[in-house]
């Protein structure tokens, strides 16, 4: 299970925060009052509950004073499946517990199936650690120790253990070795007295005595047939006891025959794993060094063209600036030139429109050519005056016809006739009249066929004018309008081709100043890269320029002579070991890892071993152990049976005794004593009974438990002998006190141990339940600022130790030291601030 982040809705000073955890550890950093250790109590608020307003708990609600919601939500990682644990306080005693896996709901028994066994109670003694709980080894016992692996490691094992204890308290109620006022003591005192008793009463009779002499006798030998079955079931026990052990005395045994490898000093694997780190780190730089000059170091081709630009820098910098001030021509060109020629362009396109008959080559008329034009307009209109001038009046079109002036003459004639009645008369006038209009009539065709002629000359003229100078066709032009509307296409023109003429001597210059780059230039580089080849060799001279500083030769022959002492270094150390190279040192190194896990391992098994291990050493095979239990087995079914035949017997001679006695005292007594013996032996049996219950439940509990005990406490010692250095050794409980054992073989109390120490034996036990019991109750450690009292060397052990062990277990840890923090990796260290609430 893999906290990856909680949601709170309001707990103490934290009020609508998201946060995001590490799967692995999650280290949280704030100074005080940033709200660590509240957060700690928000995460075992959600899984288990809120404290409760009872005695000191109640400082543990966090009850929000700046928020109306009271809880939130805690993310989880299950078998890479996410569970959402949403926990909310309503009223008083209210509270709203929902579980849901992805986005599904969950029932709340499959959620208590999830984190069983762990209860409430139990997380807080084992999986959260703060200033409190590690004041508990101060007090643990191994029978604590052994409780909690029980309670983990079976389930329902909670239950049985407090029926243990009640059946250890019920037997504590009915005897106790130095009990006087105990149901079975007192009757044990009692029994005495009666036996005394019956004893006097028997003297006084000789048959009776006789009887008891018997008795006696018999008592004597079943004593004796009880002592030897005694002795004889003791036997059987012990050696059931070492059938079991054989297979742990064989592991003994070949451990025993293991040979190890000589052991490296922590200090000299501390010097071998610095000197690793320093090769490590000179070859790097070395390589980066190397790498540098390299790439610093010019090619033959390089050289070569460093050569040639040398050569022509002057001029190829002249070029440059030329390209940048025809850069500038190209930019005013583009915003001032360009524009410019397009409104005249547009002005020209105008004038063509509104004007019919201008073109774009038309030029306006000088002054003479303007009189020309003139004068050649008002002799066509002189020309058509002269000609109405001389016909008086310009006649119809129908007296121009010959018809008309015969039909004239003949009237003329004939109004003569009719009046003079001569008719003669009326013929010489007919005549006349006819002559003259016949004149008259050529007269007036010649003077307009003159007139025509001259306007015809003179409109000619004109339109040989117009044609020459592109005037359009037209005798009544306006010509001043004509001659204004000319003079700005002109001036038009004129500005269109100036600006034309710009652009063209940019593009003039431009081709002059790529042919003069292209001649300067290698050939496979074209005008255009210039810039670009220019830089190139800029860097190409700063590259020379540093080469020849010899600053990286330098440092890299620098380098190489530490690397050659530190090479030294090592290789006399690995000499020291009689290995050649690194990698067999550090297999030396895992292998003495092994070698004291084996050791470790043979000592326990040496310390199960211990009482009966001379006994083990005299057996040769399991086999020679089978066929005594089975011989001691029937030799005591004989015994029994014997015993048998005795207490029959017996009960017969007792039988006599009793017809023997004079009165009815000595059979009260009797009686009063096998009312006790039963008494006695009910009260035994009640009493044993409750022991051997307590005890098969402990037995019972630790065999379900894995027998995890003894491994969490070996486990306990490798951290705890790691924790500090090697200073400490050993962890005994010595009368139900914890005690230590340093390499010098002094043993200390845990009371006399410094705070730290105790601190650090405290933390190496609770990683060491938290890893055994792994496998059933995988629940996240929180640790609240456990380091404070640990100095430098043994907090570097203590993270790195969290760091490994995060592999098998998520631990969270606070702490307000950052020189603590900074010991972890920066990913997996959460910082605290003021705008965190």
């Amino acid at each position: 299970m893999r906290i990856t982040g909680v949601k709170i809705f309001g707990f103490g000073c934290w009020v609508d925060q998201t946060l995001e955890f590490q799967p692995d550890y999650q280290v949280i950093w704030g100074n005080n009052e940033s709200g660590k250790t509240t957060l700690l109590h928000f995460i075992r608020s959600i899984l288990f509950g809120f404290a409760t307003a009872r005695g000191h708990k109640k400082y543990l609600q966090y009850i929000p004073h700046n928020s109306s919601q009271y809880g939130g939500e805690v993310y989880l990682t299950v078998d890479q499946t996410p569970w959402t644990v949403r926990r909310i306080k309503k009223g008083k005693k209210n509270e709203e517990l929902s579980v849901f896996r992805g986005s599904e709901p969950v029932a709340l028994a499959e959620y208590q199936d999830l984190i069983a066994p762990m209860t409430a109670t139990l997380f807080g003694q084992t999986n959260f650690i703060d200033r409190t709980t590690l004041d508990q080894v101060y007090q643990l016992t191994d029978d604590q120790l052994l409780e909690a692996i029980m309670t983990v490691g079976a389930v329902g094992s909670k239950d049985w253990l407090q029926l243990a204890h009640q059946f250890t308290n019920n037997a504590d109620q009915m005897y106790r070795p130095r009990g006087k006022k105990l149901v079975l003591n007192q009757l044990l005192q009692q029994s005495g007295e009666l036996q005394t008793h019956l004893t006097d009463l028997a003297h006084e009779n000789q048959d009776f005595q006789k009887l008891a002499q018997q008795v006696t006798q018999i008592q004597s030998q079943k004593k004796q047939l009880q002592k030897q079955i005694t002795q004889q079931q003791h036997q059987l026990d012990q050696q059931q006891h070492l059938l079991q052990l054989w297979p742990q005395y064989q592991k003994w045994q070949e451990l025993q025959a293991t040979k190890y490898q000589p052991e490296i000093a922590s200090a000299d694997w501390q010097h071998f794993e610095k000197l690793q780190q320093q090769l490590q780190s000179q070859q790097q730089v070395q390589a980066n060094l190397q790498a540098q000059q390299a790439q610093l170091q010019l090619s033959r081709a390089e050289q070569t063209q460093l050569q040639y630009y040398q050569a022509h820098a002057t001029e190829l910098h002249q070029l440059q600036a030329t390209k940048q001030q025809l850069d500038f021509t190209a930019s005013q060109i583009q915003q001032q030139v360009k524009p410019q020629q397009q409104e005249v362009e547009a002005q020209i396109q105008t004038l063509l429109q509104q004007t019919d008959g201008l073109q774009a080559t038309t030029q306006p008329l000088s002054s003479t050519e303007l009189s020309t034009y003139q004068q050649l307009q008002q002799e066509i209109k002189d020309t058509k005056a002269a000609a109405k001038a001389v016909t008086g009046v310009d006649l119809p079109a129908t007296f121009s016809k010959p018809s008309v002036v015969v039909v004239l003459s003949l009237l003329v004639g004939g109004l003569t006739g009719g009046i003079s009645h001569n008719w003669f008369l009326a013929g010489v006038i007919f005549l006349l009249a006819l002559g003259l209009s016949w004149w008259g009539l050529h007269y007036v065709r010649r003077q307009s066929q003159v007139s025509e002629q001259k306007v015809a000359a003179a409109t000619t003229a004109l339109q040989q004018f117009q044609t020459k100078h592109h005037l359009p066709q037209t005798p009544d032009l306006d010509i001043l309008t004509w001659q204004t509307q000319a003079a700005q296409m002109s001036h038009y023109q004129t500005r269109l081709v100036q600006l034309q003429e710009q652009v063209q001597q940019y593009q003039q210059a431009l081709d002059h100043w790529r042919q003069q780059t292209q001649n300067q230039l290698p050939d496979a580089i074209a005008p255009a890269e210039l810039a670009h080849y220019c830089q190139r060799m800029e860097k190409l001279q700063q590259r020379q320029e540093q080469l020849q500083q010899q600053q990286l030769t330098d440092q890299i022959a620098d380098l190489q002579q530490q690397h050659k002492q530190t090479q030294a270094a090592l290789i006399k150390l690995l000499q020291q070991y009689h290995v050649t190279t690194a990698e067999e040192l550090e297999q030396l190194h895992r292998q003495n890892l092994a070698d004291v896990q084996q050791r470790e391992q043979q000592r326990v098994l040496q310390q199960t071993l211990k009482t009966a291990l001379p006994q083990l050493q005299q057996i040769d095979t399991n086999t020679t152990l089978e066929n005594q239990i089975s011989a001691l087995q029937t030799t005591i079914q004989t015994d029994q049976k014997q015993l048998a035949v005795l207490n029959e017997q017996q009960a017969q001679w007792q039988a006599e005794q009793q017809h023997l006695a004079d009165d009815n005292q000595f059979a009260q007594v009797q009686q009063e004593v096998e009312f006790n013996k039963a008494a006695i032996q009910e009260t035994f049996t009640q009493w044993l009974s409750n022991q051997l219950a307590a005890l098969w439940i402990s037995t019972t509990l630790n065999q379900a438990s894995s027998n995890r005990y003894p491994h969490m406490l070996a486990r306990a010692q490798q951290f705890f002998a790691r924790l500090t250095n090697q200073r400490y050794r050993k962890i005994e409980f010595i009368k139900q006190e914890l005690a230590v054992v340093n390499a010098q073989k002094d043993r200390f109390t845990v009371r006399e141990l410094s705070r730290g120490t105790a601190t650090q034996l405290f933390l190496a036990f609770t990683l060491a339940f938290a890893l055994e019991v792994a496998d059933l109750s995988a629940m996240p450690l929180l640790i609240d600022d456990a380091l404070v009292d640990c100095d430098q060397v043994r907090r570097s052990n203590i993270v790195g130790l969290i760091q490994e062990l995060a592999a098998t277990t998520q631990i969270i840890y606070t702490c307000t030291d950052i020189h603590t923090a900074n010991l972890f990796a920066a990913s997996n260290v959460l910082q605290l601030g003021k705008d965190d609430h």
